[in-house]
């Protein structure tokens, strides 16, 4: 992966940037940098073109309000569905979120304190198991912004 865009004086990246894959002018994310640190909204892509995510950042850190797509891969007749909203403070899930399948609403949780504290369709383990896949996946596009912009 590599970037494009500015940098500053000191070398870090910062001002509007634009992340390419592997493949010719294959753009996998979108996004501003500001002293070498994520900031404000990045939309993310898969290598199809496809709208994966949609991430808040603050200071380098996912914060904020976020919305994560079906791939073209995983569910080729859902890419670009939601597939989760919720909210991260300081890079972890936070508040309400939701989970879809590409049929429908499977699960409606609420986190605090990093835990699942109540939930309103699914079971709690289904909560936990979805709120930690979406940290996970929050840490891969982190590292992956971070890395385009260097």
């Amino acid at each position: 992966m590599h970037g494009v865009g500015k940098k500053d004086p000191a070398g870090l990246a910062t001002g509007n940037w634009q992340l390419y894959g592997a493949k010719p002018n294959q753009v996998v994310g979108r996004g501003r940098f500001v002293a070498g640190k994520a900031e404000g909204l990045w939309v993310i892509y898969d290598s199809n073109g496809t709208k994966i995510g949609e991430v808040p950042y603050h200071k380098g850190v996912p914060h904020g309000d976020y919305r994560l797509y079906f791939t073209s891969f995983s569910y080729p007749g859902a890419a670009g569905k939601i597939k989760t909203i919720g909210s991260l403070e300081n890079g972890m899930p936070t508040g309400r979120s939701r989970r879809y399948e590409p049929y429908g609403l499977v699960l409606d949780y609420r986190i605090e304190n990093r835990r699942v504290v109540s939930v309103a369709t699914g079971t709690q383990s289904q909560a936990e198991q979805m709120m930690e896949a979406d940290r996970q996946y929050m840490i891969m596009i982190t590292k992956e912004i971070h890395i385009g912009g260097q």
